[in-house]
């Protein structure tokens, strides 16, 4: 099967840290952690790739509910390449501890020692605020930012979740549509409107419309293939709704996707296979 092609893969020089690393990410997508800590020892020995070892044991950390040592080992990287993603992590989980003016400072001072990622770091910014309970502030900080970077796809789409996240969804429903109209055939924008209707029961039938189509255009992405499973579910068609989520889940193991996808097991009857993908 797939793990024991990367298995052996792992064994050969040319392909061994590119199969090590889906390993590890396996590991961790499906909670096998000490087989994933394994696994990173053996990285940790190739001197080229410690930084990427670190950051998998921050990972790892993290799933273990160690976030004193997840926060740390994010900030070795804060400086590396992999910077700005480590700063981002360690500020998420910064502010889950109440330390948000720490977690800010971590991304302002990416941002003055790093220009070219000004949009980037803006956006986690924006996250950051919305974590922390500022919905106003990370609204403010998206306007600053849309004045620097114009109609930015990006800057749209985090305004728009930023807007959902905190009850306003009309508006965020609103931010997409515009959004929309500007670049019709963007799978993340279509995928995003009509996952945001189908949660809020608004509109069954154009969401499906909407996250069909981004399906067309990216019929590999789990996130789109769970939204089509949703809004099936949504509609009152549980057995075509039920095929989707599981090829999700199968592909991505997120928490979300299991959410929906246990919830319409459960629905359907299927209480001990719901109970179970809610465990893993």
């Amino acid at each position: 099967d797939a793990e024991d092609e990367l298995n052996r893969l792992a064994g050969d020089p040319a392909t061994a840290v590119g199969a090590q690393r889906r390993l590890i990410t396996e590991s961790l997508r499906y909670g096998r952690l000490e087989d994933a800590e394994q696994r990173l020892q053996e990285l940790l020995g190739d001197r080229n790739n410690t930084a990427l070892a670190i950051y998998y044991f921050a990972q790892l950390a993290e799933r273990r509910g160690e976030t004193d040592r997840a926060i740390q080992s994010y900030r070795l990287l804060a400086d590396s390449v992999m910077g700005l993603t480590a700063r981002s992590s360690a500020a998420r989980l910064l502010v889950k501890e109440g330390a948000t003016a720490e977690a800010l400072q971590l991304l302002d001072e990416h941002a003055e020692q790093n220009f070219d990622e000004a949009l980037e770091t803006g956006l986690a910014r924006a996250h950051v605020l919305v974590d922390a309970g500022d919905l106003k502030g990370a609204l403010a900080s998206l306007d600053e930012l849309a004045k620097r970077f114009p109609d930015h796809p990006d800057i749209d789409y985090t305004r728009a979740t930023v807007l959902e996240s905190g009850g306003r969804t009309r508006q965020a429903v609103a931010e997409l549509e515009r959004a929309l109209k500007l670049r019709p055939e963007d799978p993340q924008l279509l995928n995003a409107l009509g996952y945001t209707l189908a949660d809020h029961k608004m509109r069954l039938r154009e969401a499906e419309e909407l996250v069909r189509r981004a399906l067309a255009v990216s019929p590999d992405n789990p996130a789109i293939q769970d939204s089509l499973g949703w809004v099936l579910y949504r509609r009152g068609r549980m057995e075509p709704a039920i095929p989707y989520l599981e090829r999700a889940w199968l592909n991505s193991h997120d928490a979300e996707i299991g959410a929906h996808f246990g919830e319409v097991l459960w629905v359907a009857g299927e209480e001990s296979q719901a109970r179970y993908v809610w465990q893993q």
